[in-house]
């Protein structure tokens, strides 16, 4: 009797546990834009407003560059991140199996564009407009020398967009 006593306070136990740490994870969000499908664990104010921002990357592309191939034949997902905990067990790993330490990644595969970033940064447009450009690429170029690719990114992510006003290749001080 003591022993079916033990094993119900220990499943309560486990049960509550379950309860409390589920409490402490952020629900997940989905959402869909015109051209994209988005999931997040930040805040959906926030999420928003970043999709929102990429959909005005995607239409200033196609506005100058209206040859570009900017839709992949496969359905694209974003994953915003809430923060680095959250996103770092989904980062590349090094060849010695740690994460790699970066803020977002572009993954190509035949079903599907995977745009991942950690949008607790304070560059999180920038991190979004960088990533989307490498989908731009490997849709329009394919595989670019590392140089370019890179370089090209780096130079779009830069962009700012208000309304029907922008600036591309502004200069950043980070770098």
């Amino acid at each position: 009797m003591k022993v079916a006593v033990r094993i119900r306070y220990l499943l309560l136990f486990l049960l509550t546990a379950w309860v409390l740490q589920a409490k402490d994870r952020p629900p997940w969000v989905e959402g869909r834009s015109p051209h994209f499908h988005v999931i997040s664990n930040a805040a959906p104010k926030q999420v928003e407003q970043l999709t929102s921002k990429l959909e005005e990357f995607r239409h200033l592309m196609a506005t100058m560059f209206p040859s570009l191939r900017l839709d992949p034949p496969v359905p694209t997902t974003v994953v915003f991140f809430k923060n680095d905990k959250t996103f770092r067990p989904y980062k590349p790993l090094t060849p010695e199996g740690k994460p790699k330490s970066l803020t977002g990644f572009f993954q190509p595969s035949r079903e599907r564009m995977y745009l991942a970033m950690n949008i607790g940064e304070s560059n999180r447009q920038q991190i979004t407009f960088h990533e989307y450009t490498h989908l731009v690429m490997e849709l329009n170029l394919g595989q670019v020398p590392l140089w370019l690719g890179e370089g090209l990114a780096m130079f779009y992510e830069s962009s700012e967009i208000d309304g029907v006003n922008f600036k591309l290749g502004y200069p950043q001080v980070n770098y």
